[in-house]
């Protein structure tokens, strides 16, 4: 069969076979993907007009429910010892994310001239939308506990870093100025929150 001659009918059919062949609808999406960017590549190839791929639309897929941790588990977190490397700072971190409700992306990039004296952090959010999120004293105990050790840390590697939370480690200690990055925060976190 010539490319030219494949028309929408010849692609809707061969997805209703991947379907009868027991492929997900995240899996039928990929290929329509994948003969969408060849259709593309055909009309820059002049070899088609039009792209007949981008006439077909994907595949409602089912959303899937976030696996939410057990009470005992964050009870464990919140009131037993860090299962990680820097304990202090991720204390800190865990009740700033879960006590005040703020998202990863934005703990991850408080510096400490946003914490205030009214016991108030300002947090910059999605859609360049600040607020002022209370500090709670949970987190003010464990930002207690956090910050000498945070200046010990900084002063022993020879740094300054405006940001709350960094990473440390042999790699990321010429970093140490820049704030954690949400990936660290997960590899640190996430670990925890599964048991």
């Amino acid at each position: 069969m010539d490319v030219r001659d494949i028309d929408v009918t010849v692609v809707r059919a061969h997805l209703f076979r991947l379907l009868q062949a027991g492929l997900g609808a995240v899996s039928r999406n990929r290929v329509l993907a994948v003969l969408k960017a060849f259709g593309k590549f055909l009309v820059g190839e002049g070899i088609l007009r039009d792209n007949i791929f981008d006439a077909l639309s994907r595949v409602k897929t089912p959303s899937r429910l976030l696996r939410v941790p057990s009470v005992e588990t964050l009870r464990t977190l919140l009131e037993g010892e860090m299962p990680t490397a820097w304990p202090a700072r991720d204390r800190a971190l865990f009740e700033l994310l879960y006590g005040a409700g703020v998202r990863v992306e934005e703990g991850s990039r408080v510096v400490l001239s946003e914490i205030r004296p009214d016991e108030t952090i300002l947090i910059h959010g999605k859609g360049k939308k600040d607020r002022l999120v209370p500090i709670g004293k949970c987190f003010r105990a464990a930002l207690d506990a956090y910050l000498p050790e945070r200046k010990k840390m900084l002063r022993k590697w020879r740094r300054k870093s405006s940001a709350l939370f960094f990473s440390v480690s042999c790699q990321t200690r010429n970093r140490m100025d820049e704030p954690i990055t949400v990936r660290s925060i997960g590899r640190t976190l996430w670990p925890g929150l599964q048991g």
